[in-house]
């Protein structure tokens, strides 16, 4: 007997696809081969690709937002934003197909798609407060700490730090900068 679709296997399949084979092979015809369906079959629950990568992005950012929350539980400060930059960094490694479906979403000015993403964000704007940063300031710091993270691991999946010095070591250097720079920043607001 045949297994029922549902959009929740789909979803499931597809999110395997990316993490095996990686984000762009997943397409219809190769969805619809893993689930043993035809390709018009698979209209019956989702309208076309996009629909589906968008779906792909709001289960990835709020997986992301997970991650992150568990992260920073318990903690506060340095700590809590060193150990969001790690987990950020894990996440990236650990899930290269979910972290480029949230990079590549379709339509990133869906209201739902916004929403997941500002909540990811949320978290590190939350840890910031006590810093009693400006808005704008506020803002660079995130873009900042993100970029970092982002910056080390495609770097890294590329093969481009092939230097004697262990990346880890850097990466805790990076972080270490970035807070110096962000209770300057911090200085400077409060004067």
């Amino acid at each position: 007997m045949r297994k029922k679709i549902t959009k929740k296997i789909i979803l499931d399949i597809s999110v395997e696809i990316i993490a095996e084979e990686g984000y762009d092979a997943l397409t219809l015809s190769r969805l619809a081969k893993s689930l043993g369906i035809r390709t018009p079959s698979l209209y019956n629950h989702i309208s076309n690709l996009n629909q589906l990568r968008q779906e792909i992005a709001i289960k990835a950012f709020s997986h992301l937002h997970e991650t992150l929350t568990d992260a920073v539980i318990g903690r506060s400060g340095e700590a809590a934003l060193k150990e969001i930059f790690h987990s950020y960094v894990s996440f990236m490694r650990s899930h290269p197909g979910l972290y480029a479906a949230i990079t590549r979403v379709p339509d990133p000015a869906d209201e739902h798609i916004k929403e997941i993403a500002d909540n990811s964000i949320d978290v590190i704007f939350r840890i910031l407060e006590p810093y009693q940063l400006n808005k704008k300031d506020e803002v660079h710091m995130v873009r900042g700490l993100r970029a970092m993270a982002h910056g080390f691991v495609f770097i890294d999946m590329q093969g481009g730090f092939n230097m004697d010095v262990d990346i880890k070591q850097s990466m805790n250097e990076s972080i270490e900068t970035f807070l110096i720079g962000l209770k300057e920043v911090s200085l400077n607001n409060k004067n």
